[in-house]
């Protein structure tokens, strides 16, 4: 390009000086055809003058073209997978060829060492050093990838990304030559394949469990033996259940995690052995996971959700507590002493021998707040295992500030080492109380079902998997099975395939093996126990059985003062008598509800002014609240009495024994029950709402501000919810409770169902008792 720009600049000139001497020739010649032609030759020459004076930039725009032809016409770039650098000898990344050829140099310089001069040796010094810092800035790193289904062993180019950038799965770029220049995302793609085997490598055993005593790991050779190992604190943070581990040459303590490789089966083959990513290894992998991979690499990507239990994803804790819950307080006294305690005071449990149930079973009608307390047991836990955290923490400052053997025993009844109180402290500050949370996974068991042999009990041992997986003593798992009559039948009561008969085998062998994750809480619901199978309920199983029975007067007045609450608009009826008092939590809402315009400031020392365990009636009387906040107190007890007398009005109608639902059978038979019979929280819950939306209506007609929810609604959401509830509700009860057959078993359909409210002055006595009889 620059001999062609000097020829130009040459041409350029000589026009120059042939068009001077034209010039100056023309001004000599008179006029005539010899000066005409040499006008014409200068008109050409100051054109070519021009074309000479364009021509570099010409060049320069063709020179332009011919690159980009040149990258247009270059071999595209491909991708690749990559899987891992290349064996290497000397621990720094360099490859096998560079070390090989280092090797090399080293030995030929030692054999002419020992017959060199002392200046032949200074230049093999020299030669030696020259020759090795030429071998490291040419060899560049080796890696393997992946392309079209085919390994390869290529370099990467001085452009590219150092190899300690790589991970193993990493879409790389290559060129023409399979030389690596750049690294993209992950690769997306590929088949599904079932982990039927997790192979260890030689010297390396699979975790079973994280031990809180000791710093220990279980872990399990692939002979089956099983050991437990000494494990470093910043191992133990990191490994947990199906991780493979190195362990030293005496197989006494665990040195790190290690690299397993996976026997899948895809596609109805046998199978094949294939390595994992980074992302793979990251994440654990165990038997029966789907994990993504290519199969003609033989490299595994990713593990996927499993398409045996998609739906039953690990929840965190859920947002009921059992402030949320009434009526049920002698119930939830039992399942805390039954949950918490053993879980909170382990120390104490294990000095007296004594160990925790593996299982509770909530049974009783539908609708009576099963569910709920499940949901509640994970919330409760998370917050008994977070104070009693504080508590500890609070033991271990004061040992370390100031020891003494009181402050030692304290620490030894919780579980805690006095002579490592600062290390325990320290770490207790480390995970911090916030990292403490409980997963709840509920598994409802007809989801868990299916129609082909073992994929039911395939799922419930993922089931289990999952939660052994999550449970640590900071992370409990609650495992809630619901409707368990649907899938733990007692084995041979099946009309068809008997399922059961494998199904509850599968179910009792995964309950005797929770022993290996103590942070896991098993959880059972059923409106049918005696359906479920005996050895289900056994004693060292679902061992503690509570009945969730339908509420009673008390039990009532404490649901309904869950939903009428003091801060909601109620209709001017003032109470008859004071019966019972606001739950603590349910009086601060009636509270804040009449100081809704002041500060936040102002609005906390009115809370602060109320007691624990007393509503705002109480809190007056004991003259707890100063002067200045007694108009919103009077107010809000004003408020709760208005409550107070709305449930006391509607219990009175519910539990009277002449108002009742009367049952007309195909048969003839005639039944009668009070209404108190059908009622559940569910049920009470369903007949406020109903009140609810009866008052909102009104006073989008009417407009009127002061008018709120008064007896009327009330007894009309009530008669609104059993009449359209009563064919399903008399059936249930004639059919299901009164032949003991469930309440799939219609003997004797019910023909008409009525609900009858009777006049207050009524007798009792004279209604119709339960006893059926013909009509007519």
């Amino acid at each position: 390009m620059c001999r062609a720009m000097i020829e130009t600049t040459h041409e350029h000139a000589q026009i120059e000086q042939l068009t001077d001497r034209l010039r100056e020739h023309l001004g000599t010649l008179p006029i005539g055809p010899m000066r005409t032609l040499i006008i014409e030759l200068l008109g050409f020459l100051e054109s070519m003058r021009s074309v000479t004076q364009s021509l570099p930039s010409l060049q320069t725009d063709i020179e332009a073209l011919r690159l980009q032809t040149a990258t247009l016409t270059s071999p595209p770039l491909q991708y690749g997978v990559y899987l891992g650098p290349c064996e290497v000898s000397n621990g720094n990344g360099a490859p096998t060829q560079q070390h090989a050829l280092s090797k090399m140099v080293e030995a030929l310089i030692d054999r002419a060492w020992a017959s060199a001069t002392p200046s032949e040796r200074e230049r093999l010094t020299e030669m030696r050093e020259q020759v090795l810092a030429a071998l490291e800035e040419l060899a560049r790193p080796e890696v393997i990838v992946g392309v079209n289904g085919q390994r390869y062993e290529v370099r990467l180019t001085p452009s590219a990304p150092s190899i300690s950038q790589l991970r193993q799965g990493q879409q790389v770029l290559l060129n023409a030559k399979l030389n690596v220049v750049a690294i993209r995302e992950e690769c997306g793609n590929g088949e599904t394949a079932e982990v039927i085997n997790v192979l260890s490598p030689p010297g390396a055993g699979r975790v079973l469990a994280v031990l809180e005593q000791g710093q220990r790991l279980r872990v399990e050779w692939s002979d089956g033996e099983t050991v437990d190992l000494l494990c470093p604190e910043a191992l133990r943070s990191e490994v947990r259940r199906g991780d493979i581990v190195r362990v030293n040459e005496q197989r006494s303590e665990a040195i790190g995690r290690t690299r397993p490789r996976l026997h899948v089966r895809s596609g109805g083959h046998d199978g094949f052995i294939a390595d994992v990513s980074d992302r793979l290894f990251r994440d654990g992998v165990e038997i029966g996971d789907l994990v993504r991979l290519d199969g003609r690499l033989q490299f595994a990507y990713e593990k996927l959700p499993s398409h045996q239990t998609g739906g039953l994803v690990l929840e965190e804790v859920p947002d009921v507590s059992y402030d949320a819950i009434g009526g049920l307080d002698e119930q939830i006294e039992k399942i805390r002493d039954a949950i918490e305690l053993p879980y909170v005071q382990r120390r104490l449990f294990e000095q007296y021998r004594l160990g925790r149930p593996k299982g509770i079973l909530l049974y009783g009608p539908p609708g009576c707040g099963k569910t709920m307390i499940a949901k509640a047991v994970a919330n409760s836990l998370t917050r008994s295992v977070r104070t009693h955290l504080e508590r500890v923490e609070v033991m271990l400052v004061r040992y370390v500030e100031s020891p003494s053997e009181e402050a030692a025993e304290e620490l030894r009844l919780v579980g805690m080492a006095p002579e490592e109180a600062a290390d325990q402290l320290r770490e207790l500050r480390e995970t911090g109380r916030d990292s403490v949370r409980t997963f709840f996974l509920n598994v409802k068991g007809p989801e868990l079902l299916d129609k082909f042999v073992g994929e039911t009990e395939q799922k419930i041992r993922k089931v289990f998997e999952e939660a052994k997986r999550h449970a640590t003593f900071y992370t409990p798992v609650v495992i809630f099975f619901d409707e368990m009559e649907a899938m733990f039948r007692t084995r041979g009561s099946g009309r068809s395939s008997d399922v059961e008969t494998t199904i509850v085998p599968q179910f009792l062998a995964e309950m005797d093996g929770v022993e290996a994750a103590e942070n896991v809480v098993i959880i059972g619901a059923s409106n049918r126990p005696e359906m479920i199978d005996p050895a289900i309920l056994r004693p060292g199983r679902l061992d503690v059985k509570v009945r969730i029975d339908r509420p009673g007067r008390e039990g009532a007045r404490a649901i309904l003062a869950l939903h009428l609450t003091p801060d909601l608009p109620l209709n001017s009826q003032p109470a008859r008598r004071e019966r019972f008092h606001f739950a603590p939590h349910v009086a601060r809402i009636g509270l804040e509800s009449h100081a809704r315009s002041m500060t936040k400031q102002d609005i906390q020392s009115i809370l602060e002014g109320l007691p624990a365990g007393m509503d705002v009636r109480q809190a007056l009387e004991s003259g707890a609240f100063a002067d200045k906040w007694r108009p919103i107190a009077e107010a809000a007890a004003s408020a709760e009495r208005l409550a107070e007398g709305l449930i006391e009005r509607l219990i009175d109608v519910l539990f009277a024994p002449s108002n009742r639902l009367t049952a007309l059978m195909i048969s003839g038979k005639r039944y009668s029950f009070a209404l108190s019979e059908f009622i559940s929280g569910a049920v009470l819950a369903s007949l406020v709402a109903r009140a609810k939306r009866r008052a909102v209506k009104r006073r989008i007609e009417r407009r009127e501000e002061t008018d709120g929810i008064g007896d009327e609604d009330l007894q009309h959401g009530m008669m609104e919810e059993f009449e359209e509830n009563a064919l399903q509700l008399a059936n249930g009860r004639i059919n299901g409770d009164l032949t003991g057959r469930g309440p799939g078993f219609v003997s004797d359909p019910v023909l008409n169902a009525e609900v009858r409210l009777a006049e207050v002055g009524d007798d009792p006595w004279a209604c119709e008792k339960a006893t059926p009889y013909k009509l007519g």
